[in-house]
């Protein structure tokens, strides 16, 4: 599994829908068409976050239906990450919303480069940040990204 790495927040795995192993993941099968790039996404709040310009939990959902679909279908595995940023509410009152603001994007910036370009990073709420990948040549792979977003973080 290639994919490149940044820092990350603290995060919890949630589920295998393969049963057995705590790992779960999603990534898209094609590349990001022209209409889900950066530049696109602005301006579009039913489907992107305003602040960092990834998928909301509206996309996020949808992704994940298909990719559990897709994953029901080829038996590959699917891994599903959620990233927590501790200690948001304590930096928000020492620095303010514009230093918080500018934290939230360079981690969503940091956990983008942690995944393949067919991945998901979606923003959840406020404080959090979920990983979808899919296609995992094993159900171990989600530890390489894991350690990429720790690694991103300085965790």
């Amino acid at each position: 599994m290639s994919a490149q790495h940044t820092e990350g927040p603290e995060w919890r795995v949630i589920a295998d829908p393969g049963g057995g192993t705590d790992t779960f993941v999603d990534v898209a099968l094609h590349p990001r068409p022209p209409w889900d790039r950066p530049e696109q996404r602005a301006g579009n709040p039913a489907l992107y976050d305003e602040l960092t310009l990834l998928p909301n939990r509206s996309l996020l959902l949808d992704r994940l239906a298909m990719a559990l679909t897709r994953t029901h279908r080829s038996g590959e595995p699917l891994g599903l990450v959620l990233c927590e940023v501790d200690g948001l509410d304590a930096f928000l009152a020492e620095w303010g919303r514009a230093t918080v603001n500018l934290a939230l994007r360079s981690i969503a910036k940091r956990l983008e480069q942690c995944v393949r370009t067919c991945d998901t990073v979606a923003r959840g709420t406020g404080d959090e940040f979920i990983l979808l990948c899919e296609r995992l040549a094993a159900s171990d792979d989600i530890s390489v990204v894991l350690d990429r977003v720790h690694e991103s973080m300085g965790v």
